[in-house]
């Protein structure tokens, strides 16, 4: 199968799944917009420190949708957000295998935003503003949804609504994709189990060639890689970062045991009857 996408919450779910939180409710999400409102969202955020610095640390004062979300929580539950995800850790499984999380990472931050603004101007090369134009005259969008609220998205909005001029906002969009960006790359680090490649190094290409194939040769000697849980297909994955392109390559692996390890691969025996139990 082939996965594609940015967005490390994708692996996040596939790795660990979903957090069992509460489902949205109208009611309190409109009286926390409305004390937005009235307060700011820097406001909130300091709320949202006293109520649980864990989860305000790790968002900008500005970010309303995760602030938010964060505040709906503490009020349907009594219990910070932090609570809930400390809960699905201690539930989760095993990790994977370090090799098959193979990680794409920039090592010249100066080459990765070059990168970010020649995106931005092919991306207004190509239409961009008129795209934002039609979308703003559909009766169903409107600037606080989040569709409407992803990088790039918010400034041509925004810069319509203003009659901004363009470099200006351009230069506004360049920026927010490269905090995204910032933020994508912190969520790799959490990953320990990640295989890094320089994305801007002289082969990367030939570098996940080379780990898909020694992954493959050693699958087919030990007949296959863990699987995370009873019943779980085990996946290989190659993640790229901010280039929308991240390939899951599937290898058979009903039951299995540790056997041997080697650098950063690990070798398992499997058999060919159904998972029971867990893979250690």
């Amino acid at each position: 199968p082939l996965l594609v996408g940015g967005t490390m919450l994708y692996f996040k779910a596939l790795f660990d799944g979903l957090s069992a939180l509460p489902e949205t409710d109208l009611a309190v999400r409109a009286r926390v917009a409305a004390q937005a409102s009235e307060q700011g969202w820097p406001a909130l955020h300091a709320e949202l420190a006293r109520i649980d610095p864990q989860t305000a640390a790790r968002l900008e004062p500005g970010d309303s949708q995760r602030i938010g979300r964060a505040l709906e929580v503490w009020h349907l539950t009594g219990r910070p957000l932090s609570f809930w995800h400390a809960q699905d850790s201690a539930q989760a499984l095993p990790p994977m295998p370090p090799a098959l999380l193979i990680s794409l990472e920039p090592t010249d931050r100066q080459w990765l935003h070059a990168r970010i603004a020649l995106r931005f101007d092919t991306m207004l090369a190509q239409g961009f503003v008129e795209e934002v134009k039609r979308l703003r005259q559909r009766a169903d969008l409107h600037a606080e949804l989040p569709s409407m609220r992803c990088v790039g998205y918010r400034q041509a909005w925004h810069a319509l609504s203003s009659n901004e001029p363009l470099e200006q906002w351009r230069e506004k969009g360049i920026a927010a994709t490269r905090q995204l960006a910032k933020r994508q790359i912190t969520w790799l680090r959490s990953m320990p189990q990640r295989h890094v490649i320089a994305c801007d190094g002289p082969d990367p290409q030939g570098e996940i060639i080379r780990c898909v194939s020694e992954l493959r040769n050693r699958s087919s000697q030990s007949a296959g890689w863990c699987c995370q849980s009873s019943g779980q297909t085990p996946w290989l994955v190659c993640c790229s970062h901010n280039s929308a392109v991240s390939v899951l390559a599937s290898v058979n692996s009903p039951r299995c045991a540790r056997s041997n390890s080697s650098g950063s691969v690990a070798a398992y025996t499997c058999s060919n009857s159904p998972a029971s139990s867990a893979c250690p």
